[in-house]
């Protein structure tokens, strides 16, 4: 029998699902979420809403995509910007570069 940690490396603290005992692991940090060019396109949507500049502007987000493609970790990674410190943002930014 194959496994994908055989063709994969997989990286020890991965979680397959985000949920309320995912998020309570100190091992699962919402900081380990890379800001893929879909996570920023999501992050950029998110403060036009916020900013509520244009009628267009106005409307919620949509999120889609198919099962285990990080919808729920980029959520999470999201209210976890939205409501962490000026510090903790920025260090998050920071280590990405």
């Amino acid at each position: 029998m194959s496994y994908y940690s055989d063709y994969f490396e997989i990286d020890k603290n991965y979680y397959p699902v985000i949920n309320q005992n995912s998020i309570k692991d100190p091992a699962n940090r919402w900081q380990d979420t890379y800001p893929h060019k879909t996570f920023i396109s999501l992050l950029e949507s998110a403060e036009r809403m916020l900013a509520r500049g244009t009628g267009a502007d106005k409307k919620g987000i949509w999120v889609e995509g198919a099962y285990g493609t990080g919808k729920s970790r980029v959520l999470w990674a999201l209210g976890s910007l939205l409501s962490c410190s000026n510090q903790e943002l920025e260090e998050y930014f920071n280590s990405k570069q």
